[in-house]
């Protein structure tokens, strides 16, 4: 029982480091967006 959370918990925290840096380009983007959009509003 211990183990399979274990597995479950290592198998999560990969898919977390390989998702992370995807989320921060998402981030990055989002944030240029928000500045663009902002910059055709004035």
């Amino acid at each position: 029982m211990c183990k399979d959370i274990f597995l479950i918990i290592g198998s999560l925290s990969k898919i977390g480091q390989e998702f992370i840096p995807v989320l921060e380009q998402f981030e990055i983007f989002g944030n240029k967006f928000i500045a663009q959009m902002s910059e055709y509003k004035i």
